[in-house]
């Protein structure tokens, strides 16, 4: 091929010409650009050569030849990449769920601050010197996601992994880009990740790096800036969005010190090209992002260990520098009081404080968290699946305990001010219907939208919620006591945070069976023991109050079918449902000697599994006999004699 002396631009290396200009192999021949002096330089094919032509004999493109891309390895099933992102976006509906997902890759990176701006900036000048021309409309708003920990080559591969699961076989991990990453593509179409001195760059519709993409099928390319420095000079106009931005100096040849998501936002034109999604994103809908973020984070770092800061800033689209980006929330994780391990670590139990900032508020809020392994059901479970060499998830559970500060530093319950929550480590959206906040190891579905509920996974989710939920729950409940008993916490009552049966949800049904079975024979404090009259079959649990008490106490009744409690009765007055759904009235009554009846009355027809406990334990049972009695009003009270 004839060959001739390209027209690089002044000060730019390679100028619009490199990104399509083919070259050939030949002699040598001297550029005089100060960018390529580190190296030889091809010829290039003459300009008067179509590139279409020089491509089709098989010639390489010069800005391939100079960014030396690694392209991605398709992976999986041989269904287009394209096809498998749309399913995959079926199961994410919400487009908050790529927050959680950043928040997860954090995380699991061991990274302490994750940090997010809304980029409405967009470009008003023609763009040259890109790495492809299609790239030019990946110069508008964007979403970017920063964190402060650094990828391993392993994380590199994996997210590389198109679509593809791979998560599978790393214990401990929340959700380390397996299919969750692929929610970006909700609002992006190229995104791209930058660690260190690598670059990864998206495109699985094939649309904006098509030049330098092989073959049909490869979703994106790997650069890699510190063996190619020359990549950042040769095509700066490409990295200019970020320079700035959460410390990052390209397109200065520095590594940078974390990992830098960008997500630019589709626009209206790509949308109606993406194989992907065909949804555009405007600024109203970019601010409405924001908003959902700020409803629904509150709670992300209550179960983390590592990230302790979550943040959201915007800026401007006539921002002239990051500097200008505006705060919209900040919320922080600390520790206030460290209550030791409750047995070994990896348990923990603490007073955590979560803070929010909204512009000019500020919001706190406390819990009293325990996480802890299981060790019963659970772990034997784990045991038996690892020595089957199957992939297993650390039996491990926690709660949380919502608590308030008082003007003189002391801690109180704070009772019934929002719903009890599930997390595997973030929260899940499924209802338990429990009055606290519910952590567990779970085999969770692969949307994080629910639990698995059959086979194997199903099974150790209730390993879970029968051993290590109840054991985090009661040794919760424990540092109450120990709390008020040092004088720290207020307004204390034994049953504070026990499950009510008539609102609990399945499966965490089996955590509130374990939990009330476990109860008898447990020190509540204030003098108090829980103690069944009977130990056999069902029993109505009894409260022995402590002497001069006075206090109106709390009896449950358990299924003498079972062993699942139908029901409690807090105060003098309670509804008492049974398995059947079918509730009565009951009361609370003190006897001599400090002993407690439930009864309910008769008109109501009462539980069948509750009258069944009295006929089925009429006589002598172990020195405990029951009587049914029927008194004037109508009452048909259970009574021990």
């Amino acid at each position: 091929w004839p060959t001739t002396t390209p027209r690089w631009p002044p000060g730019t290396g390679l100028g619009s010409c490199a990104q399509g200009c083919p070259i050939s192999e030949g002699t040598p021949a001297l550029w005089g650009a100060s960018a390529w002096a580190e190296e030889d330089v091809q010829e290039v094919v003459h300009e008067a050569v179509p590139c279409s032509t020089a491509v089709f004999l098989g010639t390489e493109l010069l800005s391939t030849r100079v960014l030396g891309p690694e392209p991605f390895t398709a992976c999986g099933l041989s269904e287009p990449i394209t096809l498998r992102l749309r399913n995959i976006l079926r199961e994410y509906g919400e487009e908050g769920d790529l927050f959680k997902e950043m928040v997860q890759n954090a995380e699991d990176a061991g990274a302490t601050v994750c940090r997010f701006l809304l980029d409405l900036r967009r470009c008003r000048k023609p763009i040259t010197g890109l790495l492809d021309p299609g790239m030019a409309a990946c110069h508008g708003p964007a979403l970017w996601a920063y964190n402060n920990a650094l990828f391993t080559e392993d994380d590199l591969r994996n997210i590389t992994q198109v679509g593809a699961a791979t998560k599978e076989h790393q214990a401990g991990q929340i959700g380390r880009f397996g299919l969750g990453f692929s929610c970006v593509y909700r609002i992006t179409d190229v995104p791209a990740v930058l660690s260190g001195a690598t670059l990864l760059i998206f495109d699985p519709n094939g649309t904006h790096l098509g030049n330098h993409i092989p073959k049909s099928g490869c979703p994106g390319i790997r650069l890699d800036f510190s063996t190619r420095p020359r990549i950042l000079r040769a095509f700066a106009e490409q990295f200019q969005p970020y320079r700035g931005v959460f410390g990052c100096h390209l397109p200065e040849p520095r590594a940078f010190p974390g990992t830098l998501f960008r997500l630019p936002f589709r626009t209206e034109e790509e949308a109606v090209a993406s194989q992907i999604c065909s949804e555009a994103f405007g600024t109203e809908r970019i601010r409405s992002l924001g908003t959902g973020f700020i409803d629904s984070s509150r709670l992300l770092l209550l179960f983390l260990r590592r990230v302790k800061e979550l943040s959201l800033e915007m800026l401007p689209d006539m921002a002239t520098s990051p500097e200008d980006a505006v705060s919209l929330a900040t919320l922080q994780r600390k520790k206030i009081q460290d209550l030791g391990a409750p047995v070994d670590p990896p348990s923990w139990a603490a007073i955590e404080q979560l803070t929010a900032h909204e512009k000019a508020s500020k919001t706190t809020w406390y819990y009293l968290v325990l996480v802890c392994q299981g060790d019963g059901e659970s772990l034997e479970l784990f045991h038996q699946r690892t020595q089957a060499g199957l992939h297993n998830l650390s039996p491990m559970a926690g709660v949380a305990l919502p608590l308030a500060l008082t003007a003189d530093g002391k801690w109180v319950p704070r009772i019934g001010a929002e719903e009890g929550q599930v997390f595997c480590h973030l929260p899940i959206p499924v209802v338990s219907g429990l009055p606290i906040h519910v952590h567990g190891a779970f085999s969770i579905l692969s949307n994080r939208k629910g639990l698995w509920d059959t086979a194997e996974q199903g099974e150790w989710n209730r390993a879970l919620l029968r051993d290590a939920v109840p054991a985090a729950w009661l040794r919760a409940l424990a540092h109450l006591r120990t709390l008020h008993e040092a004088g720290e916490l207020k307004s204390y009552e034994y049953h504070v945070f026990w499950p009510d049966t008539s609102t609990a949800r399945y499966p965490f049904t089996e955590a509130v069976a374990r939990f009330y079975q476990a109860v008898p024979g447990i020190s509540l404090g204030q003098g108090c023991r829980v103690t069944p009259y009977l130990r056999a079959g069902g029993s109505l649990l009894a409260l022995t109050p402590g002497m001069g008490s006075g206090r109106t106490e709390h009896a449950a009744l358990l299924s003498p079918v079972c062993g699942s409690p139908l029901g409690c009765a807090k105060g003098l007055s309670s509804e008492v449902t049974s398995d059947s759904g079918r509730g009565c009235c009951a009361s609370v009554d003190h006897k001599d000697e400090g002993r407690v009846a439930l009864t309910t009355a008769e008109s109501c027809c009462c539980c069948p599994e509750f009258l069944l406990l009295a006929r089925q334990h009429q006589g002598s049972v172990g020195r405990l006999p029951w009587e049914r009695r029927t008194q004037p009003s109508g009452e048909c009270p259970l009574l021990p004699p």
